[in-house]
């Protein structure tokens, strides 16, 4: 895997030998701290989630089989739309309020952790419970000396191809370029090769193939050759080869892949959801951009963590084992809803009972993982998206040098990062 120069949880954890370093002094067993109330059997579990179709199924079945295995156990499930599920949380949390257990992405842990919002693990989890987990999304769900949940699924950019029009999925970024040169019809609205290249999240596939960085020990700093390189790749791919649209919106790319007016988009398991069943299309890792090496980026991975302040820990834990660790969860969240699931045991088990074609997409995530980055889950880079962002449409709209445009990127996260102290 391509290391960041950064991650502050990532980082220091990735270079210790063994997952049983985060816990240590941790407790034979998952039990809970001493200063956890007590839990009466008609206690409730609240989980917040902002799960939606199929996931939002399969977690709902979930839920069902543990309550099934427990009997007065009950879990209350509450979906909150992913743009209030942030706000919410970080106005309840303080006040001693919202729910007992959230499922999130890691990239905002930090900021939780500092903030003493949510509970670390260690008293509660196991080596071996770790152990069954994909390793990535085990360090990316710690952060400092902590750990602050438990792995669910991981999502990872990767590379989704009409099969009905690229037959043959390109491995390389010669194949992928002629591909989508002889899709690309802009009277037609056609172009072969669509993605978000005026944000950040979904340029890393670029920097990170061409050698950039965005954090250099726990400092961010842009200004590198990487960098440079990729923002004029995404000008090159944008204006000269004309095989990107100008500013796709999600909704305009899901449109015109399951309409066919594009073979190729670069994406991730969310976008799943927005394609009819009918599509034919399967999921490949993206290829090395020129003179660099293979990449997906950031990737984040999905995990279910506790309110600090939850009153009833214990029984919120044993839901959390459930939930995360044991197969019968997995089964149904990879079955149900597709989900590149983190627990080991669930591609030897429950991956080869799927049809083929399903088998082939879960196989591209997860070799599209392996290329990947944990996004950082340091507050810090909260500061570098919208500068990074507006340097990328800068270069690729207006022409600008791809290094000054980085230069007057770092400027504008140097100046926000000195207003948050």
């Amino acid at each position: 895997m391509m290391s960041l120069r950064a991650s502050s949880a990532f980082g220091r954890l990735a270079q210790r030998s063994r997952l049983g370093l985060i816990l240590a002094g941790t407790a034979a067993s998952a039990s809970a701290p001493s200063s956890t109330p007590p839990s009466t059997p008609s206690e409730t579990v609240t989980l917040w989630h902002s799960y939606s179709g199929a996931e939002r199924a399969a977690l709902e079945r979930v839920v069902q089989r543990f309550e099934a295995t427990k009997p007065g156990f009950r879990v209350a499930l509450s979906a909150v739309p992913h743009e209030v599920l942030t706000p919410k949380l970080s106005a309840a949390m303080p006040r001693g309020h919202g729910p007992d257990l959230f499922i999130y992405a890691h990239d905002r842990i930090g900021g939780w952790a500092e903030g003493g919002l949510i509970q670390p693990l260690e008293l509660f989890a196991t080596e071996t419970m770790l152990d069954a987990h994909l390793t990535p999304c085990v360090f990316a769900l710690a952060y400092g000396e902590s750990l602050y949940g438990l792995p669910l699924a991981y999502k990872a950019l990767a590379l989704f191809v009409r099969t009905d029009l690229v037959p043959d999925p390109p491995r390389t970024f010669e194949a992928l370029l002629s591909a989508a040169k002889a899709a690309t019809d802009p009277r037609e609205g056609r172009y072969g090769f669509v993605y978000g290249n005026a944000e950040l999240f979904t340029h890393t596939p670029l920097l990170f193939s061409l050698g950039g960085f965005i954090f250099e020990g726990r400092r961010i700093n842009v200004v590198n050759e990487g960098v440079f390189r990729s923002f004029a790749l995404a000008h090159r791919l944008a204006k000269v080869e004309k095989i990107v649209p100008d500013e796709p919106s999600f909704v305009t790319t899901s449109a015109m892949f399951s309409d066919g007016r594009t073979p190729m988009v670069m994406s991730g398991p969310w976008f799943r959801s927005e394609i009819p069943a009918s599509t034919p299309y399967t999921v490949v890792p993206l290829p090395a951009f020129p003179g660099g090496r293979g990449s997906s980026g950031f990737s984040t991975c999905e995990g279910v963590l506790m309110n600090a302040k939850s009153r009833r820990r214990t029984r919120a834990w044993t839901f959390m084992k459930f939930l995360a660790n044991d197969l019968r969860s997995a089964e149904v969240r990879l079955r149900v809803a597709g989900q590149p699931v983190t627990l080991r045991a669930a591609y030897d088990e429950a991956l080869r009972s799927l049809p083929e074609r399903e088998q082939a997409i879960i196989r591209g995530f997860r070799a599209a993982f392996e290329q990947s980055v944990p996004s950082p889950s340091d507050p810090s880079m909260a500061a570098a998206w919208m500068p990074m962002d507006g340097a990328l449409y800068r270069v690729i709209h207006q022409a600008a040098d791809p290094r000054t445009a980085a230069v007057e990127a770092q400027a504008r996260i140097d100046q926000a990062l000195r207003a948050l102290k």
